[in-house]
């Protein structure tokens, strides 16, 4: 623009030098139709630099759609699988309550057959009794005193042949009732089913949509450098994150220590100090699995672009059990942007390690673990390669490149 306004004044003042000259009014005219047409070329540029700025806003509301659809997909995804997890719980409590009742009805069946049996025998001897007669029984007796034993036993044999009769009516009673909480249970467990299978087919349908905005995603170049920049600018809030988290955990160490220095009358109570710092190639592998992506600056082979990766990736099928590396305090364990379901433990001195793309997370902030504790499960909660681990080390918040920290082999 600015030397445009120079090429303007340069024609203006020739064209007064030349109207000062006899063909003045038609160089003018010659001239003044020059800075019409760049007026009109200025006009068309300045057109073209607000269509193409207009463009690069509607890729920029692209990307941030996407990106969103992306998070919103996934964590419609982890609610899904969450209400299916639930669904499969109660399946397998209803089921080992049908096996319980199932066992009980073959218990119950058995002592109504034996029942049945020893009452089909005491039918037949009382039959034979009452042939005979009460009456004759007593009557036949040589004393008094064996008359009164008589009298007793046949009592005694009533009063057998009663209970005898009372347990086979309840045993049935408790037979038809146990049948019943069994058909119960069963029409339960088909509800429950169909209910199960749904949040199963939903859940495989989300993934199918989640699959289609991942391969959006890797066709197009700016939307994988704003996944890129996205997760980049996640870690850098996962850094803030981290010493807010600190903060929060050393108010309540301090506490607790005031507290308990209260209660020892005055006595030092010194925070517990961390071995971590000592384990330098000593802990074991998170997770089973190959190391697919690597700690630090890296250059992206199709854009050629350098990116910084906080942590290393662990490739590992769905479901495979994520441990603990270390003894430690859960201190986060939710959702976080761009990492998915995330855990966090902290293991003294300023150490941490981040569990990231989680499926099934099985400790809760506040959990303390000790090594090898199964925290969670590998899954692609909030990733856009796939399932499984991102894992860190970090050190006063800040990433530190935890193949150093693994043992070899």
């Amino acid at each position: 623009m600015l030397s445009l306004a120079k090429t303007l004044s340069k024609i203006l003042i020739i064209g007064i030098i030349l109207f000062s000259f006899g063909d003045a009014p038609r160089i003018f005219a010659l001239e003044e139709e020059k800075i019409k047409e760049l007026k009109k070329k200025s006009e068309t540029i300045q057109d073209q630099l607000e269509k193409e700025k207009a463009q690069v806003e509607d890729i920029r509301r692209e990307e941030d759609n996407v990106l969103d659809t992306l998070r919103e997909t996934d964590q419609s995804i982890e609610q899904t699988r969450k209400r299916a997890s639930a669904s499969k719980s109660e399946l397998d409590r209803l089921d080992k309550k049908i096996a319980e009742n199932s066992e009980e009805i073959k218990t119950l069946t058995k002592k109504i057959e034996s029942s049945e049996e020893e009452a089909e025998h005491r039918v037949s001897a009382l039959y034979k009794l009452y042939k005979l007669g009460k009456l004759n029984i007593l009557a036949s007796s040589g004393s008094l005193n064996e008359f009164f034993q008589r009298k007793k036993a046949l009592e005694s044999i009533s009063a057998y042949d009663e209970k005898l009769l009372k347990d086979l009516n309840r045993q049935k009673r408790d037979l038809e009732k146990t049948v019943k909480k069994l058909n119960v249970r069963k029409e339960e467990k088909l509800a429950l089913k169909k209910t199960y299978d749904n949040h199963v087919r939903e859940m495989k349908d989300k993934r199918a949509d989640r699959e289609k905005i991942l391969d959006s995603i890797r066709k197009k170049k700016s939307l994988v450098l704003a996944s890129v920049q996205s997760l980049e600018n996640s870690a850098k809030e996962l850094d803030a994150k981290i010493e807010v988290l600190y903060q929060e955990s050393q108010k309540r160490i301090l506490a607790k220590a005031q507290a308990d220095a209260e209660k020892e009358s005055g006595s030092e109570s010194a925070p517990k100090e961390s071995k971590f710092s000592r384990l330098k190639g000593l802990l074991k592998m998170p997770t089973e699995g190959k190391i697919a992506a690597f700690f630090g600056p890296y250059r992206n082979p199709e854009f050629n672009v350098m990116n910084f990766r906080s942590g290393i990736i662990i490739r590992s099928p769905r479901g495979a059990a994520i441990r603990a590396v270390y003894d430690g305090d859960v201190l986060y364990s939710a959702w976080f942007k761009d990492y998915g379901n995330m855990v966090i433990i902290d293991h003294g001195d300023h150490y941490y390690t981040v569990y990231a793309h989680l499926e099934d997370v099985h400790k809760a902030k506040g959990d303390r673990v000790e090594t090898g504790d199964v925290i969670g499960t590998v899954g692609d909660s909030g990733s856009v390669t796939g399932p499984g681990l991102h894992f860190e080390v970090r050190h006063h918040g800040k990433p530190i490149d935890p193949i150093k920290w693994l043992k070899k082999g």
